[in-house]
């Protein structure tokens, strides 16, 4: 599991908060799956985040804005995340193309051996 800063966008910090993100991780691993979690937890006053989760083998997203909570499964593939609080929508963009052309690059280095 691995907790980023941020939902979608950078944000307005505004404290106080009721409890700590980190404390969501914790709370993540007291349900049976990724999805009951989803279901269940109340993020009222919680930061902005997303929260990457492998469970059994499968890949989850799920994003909590502030307002309403994101949830995705995931093919197996690459991806790439950073805080939403790093990274403009722009630089983050051509980050994720510097991925995509370095795969399409590696698929063909191993299709011409």
């Amino acid at each position: 599991m691995c907790l980023l800063n941020g939902g979608f966008h950078a944000h307005q910090h505004q404290p106080p908060y009721s409890r700590s993100r980190g404390l969501i991780v914790l709370e993540a691993f007291q349900y049976d799956t990724p999805f009951h979690f989803y279901q269940a937890v109340d993020l009222n006053g919680v930061e902005p985040f997303t929260m990457i989760m492998v469970w059994a083998g499968l890949l989850f997203e799920f994003r909590w804005n502030g307002m309403e909570k994101h949830f995705l499964s995931l093919p197996k593939q690459p991806y790439l995340w950073a805080s939403a609080t790093l990274y403009s929508d722009e630089v983050l963009a051509l980050k994720r193309s510097w991925l995509e052309k370095y795969l399409q690059d590696t698929k063909q280095r191993h299709k011409r051996c």
